[in-house]
């Protein structure tokens, strides 16, 4: 196709815009979730949908500044399950390049093994520490936010 220097003609496109359906883009693939089975969270499962996603005990954390985040699973409702999740507890992105979903471990201070992050996969229980790169995410692992458990479905 010749390049066309200054105005086009009247019968040539001024602009072609080609797009393609986020469908099409993930080639079908439905969003990877989060399906709760311990605790009681303010959804009962949670399409990984966006580039983060953040898992605490309330909705809105507020430090001194202000409004620091919002999470998108919370386990707000008293009880002894969902005591044991911090209120910045962890949070999970997604690459769209490599496909991967990562979890990173928020929690910023010592409260006691009872309110860790670890996943259990394949029969084995793997801690998430608090770091730069997080863990990846497989299909079938069981998330422990404390004693709160999801399960990802990727």
């Amino acid at each position: 196709m010749a390049a066309t220097v200054g105005m086009p003609s009247k019968d040539e496109p001024w602009l072609t815009v080609e797009a393609e359906s986020s469908e099409l883009a993930g080639m079908g693939r439905a969003a990877a979730r989060l399906v709760v089975q311990e605790g009681t969270a303010n959804v009962p499962e949670l399409p990984l949908e966006k580039a983060r996603v953040n898992i605490g005990r309330v909705v809105d954390v507020y430090r001194e500044a202000g409004m620091y985040r919002r999470n998108d699973l919370t386990f707000v409702e008293e009880n002894d399950v969902n005591r044991s999740v911090s209120r910045e507890h962890a949070h999970i992105v997604h690459d769209r390049v490599s496909g991967e979903y990562r979890l990173f471990n928020d929690r910023w201070y010592q409260h006691g093994a009872e309110c860790g992050t670890w996943i259990v996969r394949d029969g084995m229980s793997q801690e998430v520490h608090r770091n730069a790169r997080g863990t990846k995410l497989e299909t079938g692992d069981e998330i422990h936010f404390g004693k709160a458990v999801v399960v990802f479905e990727g």
